[in-house]
């Protein structure tokens, strides 16, 4: 029976990463990876960490890590600081313009991650089958989290949040492990796990009141207090490690994590809604669209079923406290871009409702939880391989996302690999708008660019049986970080005639007066780019 469960785990994990490795190579950079993957071998190379301060450099590290190896270069800045645009711009160049071509460079930043994201699945298995004392809980919990839209997404981004998901967990797991055996053993590596969280991510400060409020509420108090203490002391030294000892820095990004939640966060959008302060309903909002419907029941039904889960009452709050501080910390953040801030809730809700699995009540029971678990598959397999760009059956699927939620729940600039072949044979011209730190020119996409003040010989009017598009992508579409929420209004009562990968948005604009009329006012007025403005 043993040889058989480590068989299915291993076929699980195994299907986990093909699915992972399959999709990512059908994707271009995401938003944040080529600046994420440039500044993580930056800091290999040159022991500089002022690159980027607003993130601990640990995951950006691991992702650069296998680069070290190959002959991709990264040239030394001597800058202090660091403007928003300079670093997309030195990432840019860095992925685009090396040694080995970017979707080589890519694969091998995104390798790491996923490796990460198959410890975590070891853990949550491991967590799941010790509480419930059923090694069946842990599989499903596991094959739960295999089939995740959300999971299998970020496993496959060169960037910190799956990584901090697992250093997150790993710390509570090893933390569950000293409460139940207290050894100084357990003590030190809890403490490892929470320095590495520490020094992925800042929102793993979070772990700070959650190790704090269960050695209270555990005997003996006064013992397991000292003993958190002496976590945080080993983690601290992680983090020294992890630093070469520019541990200011540390600090300093901290303070300046701190300095934005005081302020106004980025602008939200949240269902044909903005706001600059957040939404108080904007990640419980995520959750329900962007989470398969059988997660959403089965969480429900764990929450009422508390009494009748069989793990002890400890173990069951164990998990709950965590989700409910990671939700709430997040729903009152001024800076709400993606259901990605919670990612830490989705291995946790896993181990918790699998103990469903175990109440002995009516036989239909079992039937019914196996028919959701089928659900849930089918709903990851269906998304495939656009699994950032999932959401449910509740707001009509994919295709309807862009109309609820953007940025990194949807549209973080992966898909221009797709948009090359929808394009592929066709006689046209192309105006876009894409957002994303992804080259056009790279995946072979002739265009005019609408933020551009060069105007493109790729776009010309003259020639016969063509056909006029517009592809706009659909965090720009609804206005964010575009300057102006309204500016593609006018396109609102028009139905595109494509959605790539559900990110991008097409528009058959041949002979259309008004949309060819409202791109020479944005040329004109928005970019000063007047040669692009008269050809519209």
């Amino acid at each position: 029976r043993v040889m058989k469960h480590k068989i299915i785990i291993f076929f699980l994990l195994a299907i986990l990463a093909i699915q992972v490795i399959l999709s990512s190579k059908q994707k271009c950079a995401y938003y944040d990876e080529p600046f994420q993957i440039a500044a993580g071998l930056y800091h290999l190379k040159y022991g500089d960490y002022r690159i980027e301060i607003q993130n601990p450099p640990l995951l950006r590290m691991i992702s650069a890590f296998p680069l070290l190896f190959t002959g991709v270069t990264v040239k030394k800045e001597e800058k202090h600081t660091w403007t928003s645009f300079e670093k997309y711009a030195f990432g840019k160049e860095f992925l685009y313009k090396n040694n080995l071509d970017a979707d080589t460079i890519l694969l091998l930043a995104r390798i790491q991650v996923l490796f990460l994201s198959i410890l975590l699945g070891i853990i949550i298995f491991l967590w799941s089958s010790e509480i419930f004392h059923n090694t069946k809980a842990g599989i499903i919990a596991l094959t739960f989290y295999c089939f995740s839209p959300n999971i299998l997404a970020h496993s496959g981004i060169a960037g910190t949040d799956l990584g901090v998901a697992f250093f997150i967990v790993l710390s509570l797991f090893l933390f569950r492990k000293y409460l139940e055996r207290p050894s100084i053993k357990n003590v030190i590596f809890t403490g490892i796990a929470v320095g590495l969280a520490f020094s992925s991510k800042f929102t793993a400060v979070l772990l700070i009141p959650i190790l704090i409020f269960f050695a209270s509420i555990k005997r003996p108090r006064t013992k397991n207090i000292f003993n958190v203490i002496i976590i945080f002391i080993i983690s601290f030294i992680v983090i020294i490690v992890v630093y070469r000892g520019s541990v200011g820095l540390f600090f300093e990004g901290i303070k300046n994590i701190f300095g934005i939640v005081g302020q106004k966060g980025a602008l939200t959008f949240l269902n044909g809604s903005y706001s600059s302060d957040g939404f108080i309903t904007y990640y419980i909002t995520a959750f329900l669209i962007k989470s398969t419907i059988p997660v959403i029941i089965l969480t429900i039904i764990s929450v009422f079923a508390f009494k009748k889960i069989t793990a002890s009452n400890f173990d069951k709050i164990y998990i709950l406290v965590p989700i409910l501080i990671f939700f709430g910390a997040a729903s009152y953040s001024k800076t709400q871009i993606g259901l990605r801030y919670i990612l830490p809730v989705y291995p946790l809700l896993f181990i918790y409702f699998s103990g469903l699995l175990k109440i002995n009540s009516h036989r239909l029971l079992p039937i019914a939880y196996y028919l959701l678990l089928a659900f849930h598959i089918f709903s990851s397999i269906k998304t495939y391989p656009h699994y950032l760009s999932y959401f449910n059956e509740i707001i009509g699927g994919p295709k309807n996302g862009y109309k609820y939620l953007v940025d990194s729940n949807l549209d973080w600039g992966q898909d221009l690999k797709f948009l090359k072949k929808y394009l592929a044979g066709k006689n046209i011209n192309l105006v876009e708008c894409y957002f994303g730190q992804g080259d056009t020119k790279y995946e072979g996409i002739k265009s005019q660019h609408i933020l551009s003040q060069v105007s493109s010989d790729d776009v010309d009017y003259t020639k016969y049986d063509r056909t006029d598009l517009l592809a706009v992508s659909a965090t720009y579409f609804q206005g964010l970080y575009i300057g102006q929420v309204d500016v593609f209004n006018w396109l609102k009562n028009k139905s595109p005639i494509a959605n790539i990968g559900y990110s991008i948005l097409v528009f058959d604009i041949t002979n259309d007066e008004e949309s060819h009329r409202r791109l020479g006012d944005i040329f004109l007025y928005g970019v000063k780019n007047p040669a692009a403005a008269k050809k519209e």
